[in-house]
């Protein structure tokens, strides 16, 4: 009688290896770096950062020239040296933090002084799922967020500022095999991104033209002051004094949307405060909200809300008389 053959049982695959997240040395031109990057634009309420490593690590902090096919955040802890982005040089220090975007060359030297670092590996594919393939297979990309908010690629940060204290507390959090860790160790990621886009304002937005700040605030400032009316791309276009082409990309590239996207949200959030006065039925808050038709208001309200505005008024008033 034949013994019945055995599979030899692999090791669990790591989140993440050095390899699968950088390419250096010899390896750097097969990125291809003159091929055109592809942009994405992320809403913020989409943003969802999952880590692929976080550590600690006393030492010389010399990296060679290098690319990141994900994102990265280096807390500087102690020690001195430079960081090259491209032919900018950055001299670094105790509380530096620095947010290196994905295939952006740079690089690290500290020398030979013994410089204690802090460092964040961190992905956002579940967005974007032509990523869901090998992280090495990846094409040049960025990622953009909405409203003009941006990551600076440097930040001297206070001794008091919390961010150090959340990354101080991922590390361990995310070495630890506990799922619920990484949940908490996410949700640390995610305070420290929300802390970093906070402190920089529309304004910090070195790239988004300031003229065409402005022509977007005037649109903005007609959607609110109509928003119970009928809307059009074309009317907020001429509000902006821009092309309806022109003012599309603009509008999108700014917030994340399309403009009529855009105006369906902005009315569904309005819509959900209106719903918590009883003295107003559903047909008087999708007319305030602009929705002509009811049914077509629940429609909407369903999709972007995931309950249709009477359950989602029951449930707002669950408690109250």
């Amino acid at each position: 009688m034949k013994s019945a053959s055995r599979k030899t049982r692999r090791p669990p695959a790591a989140a993440a290896t050095a390899v699968d997240i950088e390419l250096s040395g010899r390896d750097l031109p097969s990125v291809r770096a003159e091929k055109k990057r592809k942009v994405y634009l992320l809403p913020l309420e989409k943003l969802r950062p999952s880590i692929r490593i976080a550590h600690q690590v006393k030492g010389a902090l010399n990296i060679p020239e290098r690319i990141i096919l994900d994102h990265e955040l280096v807390l500087i802890l102690s020690g001195s040296g430079t960081l090259t982005f491209g032919a900018h040089v950055i001299n670094f220090k105790e509380h530096d933090l620095f947010c290196i975007p994905p295939f952006v060359r740079h690089a690290f030297n500290s020398g030979r002084s013994v410089c204690s670092h802090l460092a964040v590996h961190f992905d956002m594919a579940a967005q974007f799922p032509a990523f869901a393939a090998k992280l090495a297979r990846r094409p040049p990309y960025e990622v953009r967020f909405a409203n003009g908010l941006s990551l600076s690629r440097h930040t001297v940060l206070k001794s008091s500022d919390p961010i150090q204290r959340w990354l101080h507390n991922l590390v361990p959090l995310f070495a630890r095999v506990d799922p619920t860790a990484r949940l908490q160790a996410d949700a640390l990621l995610m305070n420290v991104l929300a802390r970093l886009l906070q402190g920089n304002s529309p304004g910090a937005h070195d790239d988004f033209d300031p003229v065409l700040r402005v022509r977007i605030s005037k649109a903005l400032d007609y959607l609110e002051a109509n928003l119970s009316h009928r809307i059009t791309p074309n009317d907020l276009a001429r509000a902006a004094g821009l092309s309806s082409s022109h003012f599309t990309r603009v509008f999108r590239r700014w917030t994340g949307l399309p403009p009529n996207e855009y105006v369906l949200r902005r009315r569904v959030e309005v819509a959900r405060t209106l719903l918590g006065d009883v003295s107003l039925s559903i047909k008087e808050v999708a007319a305030r909200t602009g929705f002509e038709d009811p049914y077509y208001f629940s429609k909407v309200f369903r999709r972007i809300d995931g309950l249709p505005p009477t359950h989602f008024r029951q449930a707002l008033l669950v408690g109250h008389p």
